[in-house]
């Protein structure tokens, strides 16, 4: 019997599954928004929301790191040289496969800037450690304010249990057009063919990923659609 390859763990494979979290955090959100002040159910869908939204945020940051992966392999160098590539930071693996093709990714874009907070977050999540923070109340007296170090561009906060759905939001759009801007806008690849270098000869989609794109303007050209 002869032996099967599947591709597993890739970019597209971990996005799906950030995706329907980020959905299914997004509507327990929402749905807790509905709920009256007083009514029990409302603290426990927003505590569910931001579980699931925090879930997607990790699962889209390790689907980063699979593009930029898949691309190095894609380079088919060899199996030493691929080594010592994936020991590389996150963006300057994207930054190698762009100067192997002849092209060069602008350092001085807002993307770039987005994304280098978006791993600078992940590095902080998957090694934290107890931090100290300031506790104030806010000006109406109503609540807690609890001040802890954020990202200049977008504002999201390195503590991990401090990071909202609408930052786990802009964090799963910003890296889908990071991948798009890279794979289709620099490297200049045709939407199928780098949907399939991404996915390591395969590609996978599903429901949730072209429902996502309608209500929030996703760039879904990774799963090979168009804009």
């Amino acid at each position: 019997m002869e032996d099967t390859y599947i591709t597993i763990n890739s970019y597209q494979e971990l996005m799906c599954e950030a995706l329907s979290s980020l959905r299914s955090g997004l509507a327990c959100f929402g749905e807790a928004e509905k709920r009256e002040e007083e009514n029990p159910e409302k603290g426990w869908l927003y505590r569910d929301s931001e579980i699931l939204c925090r879930f997607a945020f990790l699962m889209a940051a390790n689907a980063l790191e699979a593009a930029a992966n898949a691309l190095l392999l894609d380079l088919k160098t060899s199996n030493a040289l691929y080594e010592d590539f994936e020991k590389l930071s996150t963006l300057l693996k994207f930054e190698v496969v762009c100067m192997a093709h002849g092209k060069s990714l602008d350092r001085g874009n807002d993307l770039y800037g987005r994304i280098k907070e978006i791993v600078q977050c992940r590095n902080e999540f998957v090694h934290p450690k107890p931090q100290k923070v300031t506790v104030q109340s806010t000006s109406d007296g109503r609540d807690w304010d609890i001040k802890v170090k954020r990202t200049k561009k977008r504002g999201y906060p390195t503590s991990f249990n401090m990071f909202e759905p609408r930052h786990s939001r802009d964090a799963v759009g910003d890296i889908l057009r990071f991948v798009s801007w890279v794979v289709f806008d620099v490297l200049k690849f045709e939407i199928k063919d780098g949907a399939l270098r991404l996915g390591f000869d395969s590609m996978c989609s599903t429901g949730t990923v072209l429902l996502l794109a309608h209500e929030y303007g996703f760039d879904i050209r990774t799963f090979g659609e168009e804009r």
